[in-house]
């Protein structure tokens, strides 16, 4: 996945949109995805309006891009 410019303008590429029950078990170091239903700072438990997610093989594990484990 890359960033493009396209005429000034940043293209973004689609990224992989899971359930964070969904999320996969395992994927490349840095993989990103959006965790549907991950919560926010300031939101509570079962009310997340989802988040980009990145994954860590080392510690097997899905992190927020704010550095926290991911949650619902």
């Amino acid at each position: 996945l890359y960033n493009v410019f396209k005429s000034g303008v940043l293209i973004q590429p689609n990224i992989p949109n899971y359930t964070v029950a969904a999320l996969p078990a395992t994927a490349a170091t840095g993989q990103l995805a959006f965790a549907s239903n991950g919560r926010k700072p300031g939101e509570g438990g079962g009310a997340g309006t989802g988040i980009t997610v990145f994954f860590n093989s080392a510690t097997g594990t899905w992190f927020t891009t704010l550095g926290v484990v991911v949650t619902v």
